[in-house]
């Protein structure tokens, strides 16, 4: 093969991996029932690929899970004036909140106390929604 071909064949390749680079929710979470609970937040970061809160949930028995949850872009939170300045004021470690989410598909192969979820809907203490609310289950239906 000359360096033409081989360059063009490259090309194509570096292009295309963009389009199978990104998971889609329905593959990793399972979408078929969602769960709410009440938590505490323990972080959040609002950074590409997704905005992410970590949060505890308190079992009947006591027991804490520490979740990771997924949420939107942050282009996506902009676009509904949900600035970083702002979800960090309401979501600051210890605050209170209502969280609905799918947990992931990857579950069972976590460590015990840790959780992997797609976060749907987040509501606070005071019964206002926060953030975005998601489509599908949990969410807006």
């Amino acid at each position: 093969m000359n360096n033409k071909v081989l360059f063009a064949l490259f090309t194509v390749f570096f292009l295309a991996m963009p389009l199978f680079a990104h998971h889609g929710t329905g593959i990793s979470y399972d979408n078929s029932k969602a769960i709410t609970s009440k938590a505490k937040v323990t972080d959040f970061t609002f950074l590409n690929p997704h905005v992410r809160i970590f949060f505890d949930v308190t079992d009947e028995k006591g027991n804490v899970t520490n979740w990771s949850g997924e949420m939107a872009n942050p282009a996506q939170f902009l676009r509904d004036g949900w600035t970083k300045r702002r979800l960090e004021k309401e979501l600051t470690p210890g605050t209170p909140i209502t969280v609905t989410y799918q947990v992931s598909k990857a579950q069972e192969h976590l460590p015990a106390g840790v959780g992997a979820a797609l976060v749907m809907k987040i509501v606070s203490a005071k019964g206002e929604t926060i953030g975005l609310v998601r489509n599908g289950n949990g969410g807006q239906q």
